[in-house]
């Protein structure tokens, strides 16, 4: 007899399945999504397998992105004869791994087996992942590197120290982002895991520690950056949109993760508001 829990694998499996099948069949005809982030990726791999370096298509340093996907790419363009097709291929290995740990993690946040499923089931088929992780974007890494420092964090992070900060330090090699996470893992551990807002504990500086190892393999390429071009990462400039604008924009993004973008943006956004409101009023009761 097959128990609940063995029942909701079956279903995380099957899901990842359907998942990969389905990033398999919208790049079917058309092949892998590019944009300009993504040729620059490709060909830093490209010429980091030719021991050139890393350079952007037109000739110039790579600095606007760290260099772990562009890494991953040069390895995988010697194993393979069209590293797009293997994009394919990895997007999708990577996207099913991605939804079969989002099951487990909903094993841990949720109580409910349906809302664990309602969870797994929502993001699997979210046109936001399907857009993700049918492009050639480092977001599909960093988006698994997320789900796996979460799930570490939530187990038993004593016990995982190590794993812990490979995770971090792989994350900020993927995405400048990642730099927020061991932001947050070292404000989570400090402030709200030890209940005390006094930072100068033992284990404040433990997880002080384990920040600053998580950070040096970036601040490394940083340090390569500036001597290679005198910037540390790329020349910024201003946002021309309002502060009220970009708010907007973002809760329009956020709302087209759970409903889809056919839906008006305002109603989507109200939605989002209810869905919100919903899940809040769940866990309360």
């Amino acid at each position: 007899m097959i128990n609940k829990k063995t029942s909701r694998e079956i279903i995380y499996l099957i899901l990842a399945f359907l998942g990969a099948s389905n990033i398999l069949l919208n790049t079917y005809n058309y092949g892998i999504g590019l944009t300009d982030d993504s040729v620059n990726y490709i060909y830093s791999g490209i010429h980091l397998l030719q021991l050139k370096g890393f350079y952007n298509y037109d000739g110039s340093i790579f600095i606007n992105w760290p260099p772990l996907y562009s890494l991953i790419i040069s390895i995988i363009s010697e194993l393979s004869f069209d590293i797009y097709s293997a994009l394919i291929i990895f997007n999708a290995i990577i996207f099913g791994l991605t939804v079969y740990l989002l099951g487990k993690l909903s094993e841990i946040i949720f109580t409910s087996s349906i809302i664990r499923i309602l969870y797994v089931a929502t993001l699997t088929f979210s046109y936001q992942m399907l857009f993700v992780f049918t492009r050639a974007w480092s977001e599909t890494i960093f988006i698994l590197l997320i789900v796996i420092i979460i799930l570490t964090l939530l187990k038993n992070p004593e016990q995982n120290v190590i794993y812990l900060m490979l995770f971090l330090s792989l994350c900020v090699l993927t995405r400048y982002l990642g730099i927020s996470l061991v932001i947050s893992y070292y404000i989570y551990f400090t402030f709200i895991k030890t209940g005390t807002s006094n930072p100068l504990k033992i284990y404040s500086n433990k997880t002080l520690l384990i920040s600053a190892i998580a950070i040096i393999p970036t601040c490394l390429w940083f340090i390569r950056n500036r001597l290679m071009t005198n910037n540390i990462t790329n020349i910024s400039f201003n946002s021309k949109e309002s502060l009220s604008l970009n708010i907007n924009k973002l809760f329009e993004y956020t709302s087209a993760l759970f409903i889809p973008e056919s839906i008006e943006a305002q109603i989507r956004i109200l939605l989002l508001v209810v869905l919100g409101g919903f899940t809040l009023w769940f866990f309360i009761k």
